[in-house]
């Protein structure tokens, strides 16, 4: 492996701890409106959702005709589908609201459980960081990607010329990425 693949494998694997703490921040925005929506006393609970319960069945999908065969061919494809109660028109399902709160719970639990492995990935990479890198080129990297500040910023925070700085940075890419390639293979 060459050294400029080191740098881009190790960039990709820094980049996507960003891109985890961009996801979590919409998994926590999400659930606090699901929250506000469950808290929300000026209207009741379900009255505007037409009555879906939230909840999702799985279907099997019957794929297209096949020429030379009398009927569609079932794929082993299964599609989550949202399922309507079935009620006579302009009567609301009595258990509505429940599975509508149902619903929302789920949903907040769905968005904690991907919380949780952002934050697992998170600190995964941020201890492969201090494992492979020395201290100098940990904060290098912290600084730029975990941090998020521009190369300028970072270097002014450790009190480096220009030069020095990128030199650091590019041995700390390099040894980062490298070490990753070994511990993958």
């Amino acid at each position: 492996m060459t050294i400029q693949n080191a740098k881009d494998r190790a960039r990709e694997r820094l980049e996507e701890y960003r891109r985890v703490v961009d996801d979590s921040k919409y998994c926590r925005a999400r659930i606090e409106t699901l929250r506000e929506e469950m808290t929300n006393v000026s209207r009741p609970v379900g009255s505007t959702s037409a009555g879906w319960t939230g909840e999702y069945v799985t279907e099997t999908v019957v794929g297209k005709k096949q020429e030379g065969q009398p009927k569609p061919v079932p794929s082993d494809v299964s599609i989550p589908v949202k399922r309507i109660p079935r009620s006579l028109h302009g009567t609301r399902d009595p258990k509505g609201g429940e599975k509508y709160l149902t619903s929302l719970i789920n949903e907040i639990m769905r968005f904690e459980q991907r919380i949780g492995r952002n934050d697992e990935l998170r600190r995964t990479i941020e201890a492969e960081i201090d494992a492979f890198c020395d201290a100098d080129q940990a904060l290098a990297l912290k600084y730029r990607y975990i941090e998020g500040l521009t190369h300028t910023e970072a270097r002014r925070r450790l009190n480096y010329s220009e030069s020095w700085w990128f030199n650091l940075f590019s041995s700390a890419l390099e040894a980062y990425g490298g070490k990753i390639r070994s511990k993958k293979e």
